[in-house]
């Protein structure tokens, strides 16, 4: 072994494998990577050996699941992301960042906390927090336990920058505190938002994002944190509307006044086209957390996907100045605009989008539909499709229901068949909201069309 060269503790290995510290320690408590731990108990010595690591990471136990090209904190977008294990892996290797900041502590953690829309109370213990309604047993230590809440405030921010830095802080206080189930938990909900806000690829935001929930069950099964996570990565990624269901329900048993599980459950809500109950679930969430920019933004959208044309448009102006920096109010007007007809709209809001994400592939895209623009309409129409049907075609687990819409808007039926009959012999199922309720609009009386999406209709959620 003196020929190894040998790394010394998680940080180090982490560095080097270029992933979060909780992350590598989940791959060697489940996965056998190969790390070594002098004995002394608790706080042992870790380190591993360089070329021990790279084989591992080249013998494909990293376990990257492919993308559906679902959003996680509301409507579809475009599929953008690396779709197979040797991409995600191809990524990892070549990703490896050289440092990671030192801890934030928050001088007054109530105070920053209150600042984003957590819920707290001048009697809650200095040993807990409440947070959305719902009370969170905080560790022990008084430094960890202040990196765990400047960490969900992070989250809180939605942002790339914020979410890697919630993600750098709960990997050390998962490091630190093994079997705090909260922090595992609030792990997942920072990787899930990772794929909506940008920052990483969706397999490995959904990847990292459920096996963190896992860990965080097994630690307490009544993380309620954990099993509204794993109703996300049900309905999100996996495409089982009944089972995310099951676990969101079992989310809100546990905690009924937790703002977020509303939101998440209200989102799937609707995008499965059951807007009354997912309407009563916004309501809700809105009470119980009110300031949430990221909640009326998709309030909105469930508007109009239960018919508000009227009602939305309005909440989307109220929100014009506060919401126009984030990208889900963007490609939500951007696919409100595509399915009028109005492509030049669609390529404004689309080419937001793309510079608020950053990811390469969209601002890619971003530049064929600016060049389209500059030759009318129909151009534009016809790369959007074109670039729709090319990211379902290259994420195994995606949906053709979008590519579907924009080939309705143009009435190009003999296209909109062809990607019906696509989708069916990929058994796929389609929630009924947004893009569905377009194509049928596209297709009065149309048999044929109807009777292709009736086959394509996803079970309900409730």
């Amino acid at each position: 072994m003196t020929s190894h060269e040998r790394i010394d503790g998680w940080k180090a290995i982490s560095r080097h494998l270029g992933r979060d510290r909780s992350t590598v320690i989940r791959w060697a408590q489940e996965r056998g990577l190969p790390v070594h731990r002098v004995p002394g108990g608790k706080n042992a010595t870790i380190h591993a050996y360089v070329d021990e690591l790279d084989a591992w990471m080249d013998s494909d136990k990293t376990e990257v699941p492919r993308s559906t090209g679902k959003t996680v904190d509301g409507p579809q977008v475009a599929r953008v992301s690396p779709d197979s294990q040797s991409a995600a892996r191809s990524l990892l290797r070549s990703s490896r960042k050289t440092s990671l900041a030192r801890l934030i502590v928050a001088a007054l953690v109530a105070t920053a906390i209150l600042s984003f829309g957590w819920n707290w109370g001048n009697a809650v213990p200095k040993r807990a927090a409440q947070v959305s309604g719902a009370r969170i047993e905080l560790p022990k230590n008084p430094a960890i336990a202040e990196t765990y809440l400047e960490a969900r405030r992070q989250w809180a921010l939605r942002t790339p920058e914020s979410l890697a830095r919630a993600r750098e802080l709960l990997g050390d206080v998962t490091a630190r505190e093994p079997d705090y189930a909260p922090a595992w938990a609030a792990l997942a909900d920072a990787w899930l938002l990772t794929h909506t806000y940008g920052g990483e690829p969706s397999a490995m935001a959904f990847a990292e994002g459920e096996g963190a929930a896992d860990i965080a069950l097994r630690l307490d099964s009544n993380s309620w944190m954990a099993h509204r996570a794993k109703g996300f990565v049900a309905y999100w990624w996996r495409w089982d509307p009944v089972g995310a269901g099951l676990s969101f329900r079992r989310a809100l048993e546990l905690a009924p006044g937790d703002a977020q599980t509303h939101f998440w459950y209200a989102n799937i809500l609707s995008d499965n086209g059951e807007a009354e109950k997912a309407l009563a679930h916004y309501s809700t969430a809105l009470a119980l957390d009110p300031s949430s920019l990221s909640i009326q933004i998709y309030h909105g959208w469930a508007q109009l996907e239960a018919g508000n044309e009227d009602r939305a448009r309005e909440i989307y102006s109220d929100l014009e100045k506060r919401a126009s920096g984030n990208a889900i109010y963007q490609i939500n007007l951007g696919d409100w605009a595509a399915s009028k007809g109005d492509w030049q709209g669609y390529v404004r809001h689309f080419s937001a989008y793309a510079r608020l994400k950053g990811e390469r592939p969209l601002l890619v895209h971003k530049r064929l539909l600016e060049l389209a623009a500059e030759r009318g309409d129909h151009a534009i129409a016809q790369q959007a499709l074109a670039l729709e049907l090319e990211l379902a075609n290259e994420s195994r687990g995606a949906n053709y229901d979008r590519s579907t819409m924009l080939a309705s808007v143009i009435k190009d039926r003999s296209r909109v068949l062809e990607i019906l009959n696509m989708a069916l012999a990929r058994k796929e199922q389609w929630p009924g909201g947004f893009y569905f309720q377009t194509i049928r609009k596209q297709w009065p009386g149309d048999a044929q069309i109807e009777r292709m999406l009736k086959q394509l209709r996803a079970p309900p959620v409730e």
